[in-house]
């Protein structure tokens, strides 16, 4: 039942993120003149990498940002990212399921326009993981918050759709890290 919840949960927040940006879209065909209103969004895939002393998985994620730009060379976003893929590994002969169950953060981003089209910008902030292991019938899950950061780049196909990647440090804290780049689509309304 549990996985049945998460799943449809995630189906929903996905669903949501796609007619977010699909609103995105709409808004930035009405607009005049291509102005943006200094709001947007963006969602995008992550391919995480799980490490802890004697571990290594890479389970993924669906990335949902919401952003505001209050400076040409800054914004402020709220993150969530929520699993698409768990991964399997094998451990003193035992088969483990690893999952990133989510991410949610709140982050600075300093960027700067190297060409029209190229931006180049960083992310300082703070992010709550919660992380589940299940072996056979067992199963635990587990939160922590770190200080979370990355750098990455933006090429902006026109004046409202842009490329995105970026590679994001989500977690280091008690010899557990959680990191990984996306791959993304942003929409400015």
């Amino acid at each position: 039942m549990k996985q049945a919840l998460c799943s449809s949960l995630r189906h929903r927040f996905v669903g949501l993120g796609l007619a977010f940006l699909a609103a995105g879209a709409v808004q930035a065909q009405a607009s005049p003149q291509g102005e943006s209103s200094g709001f947007y969004g963006e969602i995008g895939y992550t391919g995480l990498t799980y490490k802890e002393p004697e571990v290594k998985t890479h389970p993924g994620e669906v990335r949902l940002i919401g952003g505001y730009e209050f400076h040409p060379n800054m914004a402020v976003e709220v993150m969530g990212l929520l699993s698409a893929k768990d991964s399997k590994l094998e451990f003193f002969g035992q088969t483990f399921k690893v999952k990133i169950d989510n991410i949610w953060g709140a982050f600075l981003k300093p960027k700067v326009a190297v060409t029209p089209e190229v931006e180049l910008f960083g992310r300082l902030g703070y992010a709550r993981s919660q992380r589940s292991v299940s072996v056979d019938a067992l199963s635990f899950s587990e939160s922590g918050n770190s200080v979370a950061y990355g750098v990455g780049a933006s090429y902006a196909i026109n004046k409202r759709v842009s490329l995105n990647f970026d590679y994001m440090s989500y977690y280091n804290r008690d010899d557990i890290r959680i990191q990984g780049p996306t791959l993304g689509v942003g929409i400015k309304f």
